[in-house]
């Protein structure tokens, strides 16, 4: 276990690197309504021999420079790092505020008298002395960042689960690239326009993939736009974006072949849906004064008109799905968040 370990979960949980007077006693900062937080590693086992004067002198010296910020009120923790707890147990016994962390045991003493919270510091340093190395902590880190997103926008997992899944069962059955099979498990058929069976079409087609490139393409971009939007609607206002735009993608589809009597066409994919969360960024970013997350308006614009122009140079590519999926978007986005400023 070393300092450096410590030091680096500090840093990540929002604490700064700053000067404490000591190139050996790192410190670090973090500001709370204009008052300053710092902590002080002091590693003993480098420093042996260390007396309480000593000690004392170099909280001093940490606060006087950290004083030359300027901050409203300065706040010091000192955290002893050593193999040997009851090396330490007199320095703590001085003046100041004072944790120990164990080296050895990798564990984190709080005496009688001592502060027991320190904005996140404590949480933060016990969870680096749960693992052996840094390796280890941001493997472990990774996977609990990864379990949370999927926590948080498990409407966009679950969507590309059904997805998943009736390709699967399709193609078990047949061919999911033939048109015939595919038209008669779902795919909108313009040839039953005129016998009314394209109104359960509308729906089951944005579940529907010609192939596996089909597949991995839709679901690749649900994921991405998918994980943005859910970020910031709830799961009702997300699923009714997302299935009504995909509706909606779905009858312009169908009128615009009915229209130019293209009687000979079957069309499937969720392309259409995933256009209406592309609308719904577009709106989200727009209420948000043209930027949100580094994202603004021109990309988003950009990236529709690229996507169009990619469709309308592949003529197995409906663009009238796509571009009544990112228009009803933008609209159903606009019903949804009516009522905030």
């Amino acid at each position: 276990m070393e300092i450096k370990q410590i030091a680096n979960s500090l840093h990540k949980a929002g604490f700064l690197k700053a000067n404490g007077g000591f190139e050996y006693v790192p410190a670090f900062l973090k500001v709370v309504d204009g008052d300053a937080y710092a902590i002080l590693m002091v590693d003993c086992d480098k420093m042996p021999g260390m007396d309480v004067l000593q000690y004392e002198n170099y909280l001093r010296t940490a606060r006087s420079t950290l004083y030359e910020y300027e901050f409203d009120n300065i706040h010091l923790l000192g955290v002893l790092c050593t193999s040997n707890p009851e090396s330490v147990k007199e320095l703590v016994a001085g003046f100041g505020e004072h944790w120990v962390v164990d080296m050895v045991q990798r564990r984190l003493l709080i005496y009688e008298n001592q502060v027991l919270t320190y904005l996140d510091a404590k949480d933060v340093i016990e969870k680096a002395l749960l693992y052996e190395n840094e390796e280890m902590a941001n493997e472990v880190e990774r996977y609990q960042r990864h379990r949370q997103i999927i926590k948080n926008n498990w409407c966009s997992y679950l969507l590309v689960a059904i997805n998943l899944i009736v390709f699967l069962v399709l193609s078990v059955l047949g061919d999911t690239e033939n048109a015939d099979f595919m038209a008669k498990h779902g795919a909108l058929n313009t040839a039953d326009i005129n016998h009314g069976f394209w109104y359960y079409q509308i729906i089951t087609s944005i579940f529907l993939h010609f192939g596996v490139a089909h597949l991995v393409n839709n679901m690749f971009s649900l994921l991405i736009y998918g994980n943005y939007v859910e970020k910031y609607m709830n799961k009702f206002q997300y699923l009714f974006i997302y299935l009504g735009a995909g509706i909606i993608g779905s009858i312009v589809s169908a009128v615009y072949y009915y229209s130019f009597h293209i009687t000979n066409t079957v069309c499937a994919g969720a392309s259409g849906a995933i256009f209406g969360l592309l609308g719904a960024m577009l709106w989200l970013v727009i209420i948000h004064k043209g930027e949100l997350d580094g994202l603004g308006w021109r990309q988003l614009l950009f990236l529709v008109f690229l996507s169009i122009y990619i469709g309308l140079a592949d003529s197995s590519v409906g663009n009238a799905a796509h571009i009544g999926g990112f228009v009803g978007g933008i609209l159903l986005s606009m019903i949804v968040t009516r009522n905030k400023n």
